[in-house]
């Protein structure tokens, strides 16, 4: 099933519109090339009092963007394909296919904030993902983590429109990798990662 949801995910960003005469996607697709660098795996820490502990394992990668011509309130709808590279204390790929929810112009600025839902596959199980009971990778574990290949996705982004250019933008975002508490790998403690994400995107 989730394979299943991974690949309706990639397929949707291919040309495609719906019975309606109104074209389900925006006219053009955006590019956007990232690199960033692994934090600490809990997002709370991250998400509630900035606290980042950095690791040395990077990230590198290319993706393909299309707008979905529907908004609904004072959102807009994305759907991104994304292909990474994982290295130094990692070395694996990884795929990604999200679905984004994005709040343009806030507060009439050139910038917006997004969130994204999605699926992620790693080509193996990522080391920094699993630690072992007792003192592993300079913390102390009380349960031994277990990981997967394949974990829910969810990102968190802010960008800015470039103010020479109305069609790229710099951005920065967390990418995120999750077991949802027990729904991909065992409940406690959880399983997943987080990288800071810095990049740059066009339409084409």
């Amino acid at each position: 099933m989730k394979r299943l949801s991974f690949l309706f995910l990639i397929f949707l960003l291919l040309p495609c519109t719906l019975s309606s005469s109104e074209p389900f996607f925006a006219p053009n697709y955006s590019i956007l090339g990232f690199g960033g660098i692994y934090v600490n795996s809990d997002l709370a820490p991250i998400s509630f009092n900035l606290d980042f502990k950095y690791r040395p394992s990077y990230i590198y990668g290319i993706g393909v963007n299309r707008k979905i011509n529907r908004k609904y309130s004072i959102f807009e709808f994305e759907l991104e394909g994304l292909l990474a590279k994982h290295t130094g204390a990692m070395n694996h790929y990884e795929g990604v296919g999200v679905a984004i929810a994005r709040i343009p112009n806030i507060f009439g600025l050139p910038m917006s904030f997004a969130l994204g839902e999605g699926q992620s596959v790693a080509t193996q199980n990522p080391k920094l993902e699993n630690l072992a009971v007792g003192y592993d990778r300079g913390r102390i574990n009380f349960d031994d983590i277990e990981s997967r290949a394949w974990l829910n996705y969810l990102m968190f982004e802010v960008d800015y429109n470039l103010p020479w250019t109305e069609t790229s933008k710099v951005f920065v975002r967390i990418h995120h990798r999750s077991g949802i508490y027990g729904v991909y790998c065992p409940p406690t403690p959880p399983c997943g990662s987080n990288f800071v994400v810095y990049g740059f995107k066009t339409e084409i």
